[in-house]
């Protein structure tokens, strides 16, 4: 069973497949006005371990079948996030890529605007996602390091020696994420940096 920590602000559940991969379930406070929860507090994260310092803050709007992956920034432009959803739903997957683990280590999450949870992964994890449903998803990362293009790799969403269960098999992509490497071609490059 995975560890749980209990905080004043929400549950923080320890994946047991990725090290450092912490799914939050923040507290969610409704009625009849809507609704109210802490997505991001310094002091309670640090509490649970989580230190990074969050430095740039995106947001991106997706229709239903897109697939935005899988995407990593290179040291020294690496990047900790923490990722949610405000509206709509997706299937959001990890991989880690700091160890020489054969197999590939992944995991998924579904993020939605009904349950709100957040992922945090570290650094030297590629991170994707999925828009599932009949809705667009508004999709929030916060990041410890700035973007920088020329940083940035990824790897073919579909690469099966990752095996990812995808809900949707044919996903609209973008010409990027349509002409990432595969796993076997992006490893050299990836493996045993300074994450």
């Amino acid at each position: 069973m995975a560890r749980e920590v209990v905080t004043r602000g929400g549950v923080f559940r320890f994946s047991e497949k990725i090290e450092d991969v912490v799914l939050y379930k923040p507290n969610v406070y409704r009625d009849d006005r809507g609704l109210f929860l802490e997505t991001y507090n310094a002091e309670l994260f640090k509490s649970v371990g989580i230190t990074a310092h969050f430095c740039q803050s995106n947001q991106s709007v997706s229709k239903p079948g897109v697939t935005r992956a899988l995407h990593i920034q290179l040291p020294p432009y690496a990047q900790a996030k923490l990722v949610g959803v405000s509206m709509g739903q997706v299937f959001d997957v990890v991989v880690d890529v700091r160890t020489d683990s054969d197999p590939i280590i992944f995991e998924t999450f579904e993020l939605s605007e009904e349950n709100r949870f957040q992922v945090f992964m570290p650094r030297g994890c590629l991170h994707g996602f999925q828009v599932m449903g009949e809705l667009p998803a508004i999709f929030s990362y916060q990041v410890d390091s700035i973007y920088d293009g020329a940083s940035s790799r990824g790897v073919m969403y579909n690469d099966p020696r990752i095996g990812v269960p995808w809900p949707i098999s044919q996903p609209e992509l973008s010409p990027q994420d349509k002409a990432w490497p595969t796993l076997e071609a992006a490893l050299p490059q990836l493996r045993n940096l300074q994450w």
